[in-house]
C-alpha cells in the first residue's frame, strides 16, 4: 500500500489529484509496477509499511549486554 508524500495531479488518471497523506491508488484503480516505482522515486508517494506485520525483537537487559 501506498499514500501521496505531497499533493500532485495524477497525469495517468485523468489528473486526478492527490492530497497529502491520500491512499495510492484510490480505490478502483490498478497501476502497474513501473508507474509506481516512478512516483516513488519522484517522492510524491511512498510504502505504507504495516507495523502489525514487523516482527518486535526482544531488547536486550543490561546483563545480558555485559555477558557478550
Amino acid at each position: 500500500m501506498y499514500r501521496a508524500s505531497r499533493e500532485f495531479a495524477d497525469s495517468q488518471d485523468r489528473y486526478y489529484v492527490y492530497q497529502a497523506g491520500d491512499s495510492f491508488p484510490r480505490d478502483g484503480k490498478l497501476v502497474d509496477e513501473r508507474r509506481i516505482k516512478e512516483l516513488v522515486e519522484k517522492k510524491f508517494i511512498e510504502e505504507v509499511v504495516d507495523e502489525r506485520k514487523i516482527e518486535n525483537k526482544p531488547k536486550k537487559s543490561a546483563k545480558a549486554k555485559s555477558k557478550e
